[in-house]
């Protein structure tokens, strides 16, 4: 059986990051911006699962541009 991830009730807060992987909140009120959050995977219940997963992106990042730049 697949687990569910959490979603907000309306009116509830979840975390997410921003484009400078910067954690911020957000209230659930099921507008679009709620559900591509949600859809996309960058929507959590707690702040410290926005601030792992902020250090994840910011490490593949990184990654990215080394082996990049082994490339040239």
């Amino acid at each position: 059986m697949e687990k569910k991830r959490w979603r907000a009730e309306q009116g509830e807060e979840y975390y997410y990051v921003n484009f400078q992987l910067k954690i911020l909140f957000d209230e659930e009120d099921f507008a679009e911006i709620d559900k591509e959050r949600y859809d996309i995977g960058n929507y959590f219940e707690t702040k410290r699962e926005a601030q792992e997963y902020a250090e994840y992106m910011k490490k593949c990042s990184l990654e990215w541009h080394e082996k990049r730049d082994d490339n040239d």
